[in-house]
């Protein structure tokens, strides 16, 4: 009997023009009327008054450009240095870090003209 290995197809990691790609039709997405300023896009409040077709947007940028910022680390995905500053050098004020009230956490935001994108690590289910 031959010694098979298992063929699971390999998804390349997004590139940075793979990440513009899917932030540059965000910045053309009008807040939904209400108190919202500030607020991220992809934030319930802002979120859930988007069209299908900006939904799906934004749905898109989050699953990208949450996947580019982030390397494997010896505790679990880290901030990718190198692709945070590929951002900031396109003009996307960017930012993801360790949250300092719980280390297994990454949180962080991707600034596209007046909107922004929340690529945070879902906060814990008693997060208060």
């Amino acid at each position: 009997m031959k010694n098979r290995k298992c063929h699971v197809p390999i998804v390349p990691a997004p590139h940075v023009k793979d990440a513009i790609a899917v932030l540059e039709p965000l910045r053309n997405i009008t807040l939904p009327d209400g108190d919202n300023a500030g607020e991220p896009l992809n934030s319930p409040s802002v979120y859930d008054g988007l069209s299908r077709e900006d939904q799906e947007k934004v749905d898109d940028a989050e699953e990208v450009v949450s996947t580019y910022l982030r390397q494997a680390g010896d505790r679990g995905d880290e901030p990718n240095k190198r692709a945070i500053t590929q951002l900031k050098k396109k003009g996307y004020e960017t930012f993801l870090q360790v949250d300092q009230y719980d280390p297994d956490r990454l949180v962080g935001r991707v600034s596209i003209g007046d909107n922004a994108l929340d690529v945070s690590d879902p906060p814990p289910p008693n997060y208060d």
